[in-house]
C-alpha cells in the first residue's frame, strides 16, 4: 500500500545501478541461444523489456518470457545471474 512506502529512491543517469545494454543482450542471447540480432529485434519489438525496466511487470513474469523466447524451461537462477 502507498501508506506503507517510507522512501524511494530514483536513479537518474545510472548512478546507483549501472546496466550495461550489450551485456545483456549478450546474456539473454546465451540463455536462449537466439543471436544477438534477434535479442535486439525482440527488445526493440516487445513492450515487456520496457515494462519490465520501468517495474510494470514482475521480475517472475520477465523470467517466464525469458524462458519462452528460449522455448525450454530455465532455472530463474540463471536468468538472475545472466
Amino acid at each position: 500500500m502507498i501508506k506503507d512506502i517510507k522512501n524511494i529512491i530514483l536513479d537518474l543517469g545510472g548512478v546507483l545501478l549501472s546496466i550495461n545494454p550489450v551485456l545483456t543482450v549478450n546474456a539473454i542471447s546465451t540463455l536462449t541461444g537466439l543471436s544477438e540480432f534477434d535479442i535486439k529485434r525482440e527488445m526493440n519489438s516487445n513492450k515487456i523489456f520496457h515494462w519490465f525496466e520501468t517495474g510494470q511487470c514482475s521480475d517472475d513474469e520477465f523470467r517466464r518470457y525469458i524462458c519462452r523466447l528460449a522455448g525450454r524451461s530455465l532455472n530463474f537462477r540463471e536468468i538472475d545471474d545472466g
